[in-house]
């Protein structure tokens, strides 16, 4: 718990602009799993800090590509983990479509942020209709089309950007004062332009 919880604040800290916290974070989150068999009720929540705290270090350079890669591998083990209508998943497949298209745009990789648009479109399937955040899914795959497409250079990348980017758009109509609502437009017209 002490480890677990030095790693929680190595993260804060990362999150504020200390990236050698970040480092912190991924020594101690590993210290504690190792301490942990994989059937231990907390072993699922320190792998995923862990993997958020990767993912943080690799996405914000003070680390490399190389961890946020493995944070996608640590968050795809813990979405094997959770069974279906457990009511963390919908949240670790946000969080892992998140990682992996980060991870991937960060490589400039474009076999990595095909399968991360994959990746979210299927996690969004499984997402039940009326969980109140399918609009991340699609607004995200939407960007990584884009990231894609700037790439590629390939206008059915665009035009698969333009149809998640519309989706979420339409999925918040109804809530324009959400913040991602302009967040959403901005890339949309970025995307039409």
């Amino acid at each position: 718990i002490i480890a677990g919880n030095r790693g929680l604040l190595g993260i804060v800290d990362g999150m504020r602009g200390d990236g050698g916290a970040l480092d912190g974070a991924v020594i101690n989150l590993r210290r504690a799993l190792a301490m942990l068999s994989p059937g231990h009720p907390y072993h699922i929540r320190l792998r995923c800090d862990l993997a958020l705290a990767l993912a943080l270090r690799g996405l914000s350079g003070s680390g490399s590509p190389a961890d946020a890669i493995e944070a996608g591998r640590e968050l795809r083990a813990v979405v094997t983990a959770l069974p279906g209508g457990h009511m963390m998943r919908p949240s670790a497949l946000l969080r892992t479509g998140g990682v992996l298209a980060g991870a991937a745009i960060v490589t400039a990789n474009q076999r990595l942020l095909r399968e991360a648009i994959g990746y979210l479109d299927t996690a969004l399937s499984e997402v039940d209709p009326r969980f109140g955040g399918r609009f991340r899914f699609t607004a995200l795959a939407g960007y990584a089309a884009m990231a894609l497409n700037q790439r590629s250079h390939d206008s059915a990348d665009l035009d698969r950007a333009i149809t998640w980017l519309e989706q979420a758009r339409r999925e918040l109509d109804d809530h324009p004062a959400h913040p991602q609502y302009a967040d959403c437009l901005s890339n949309l017209a970025q995307a039409y332009r």
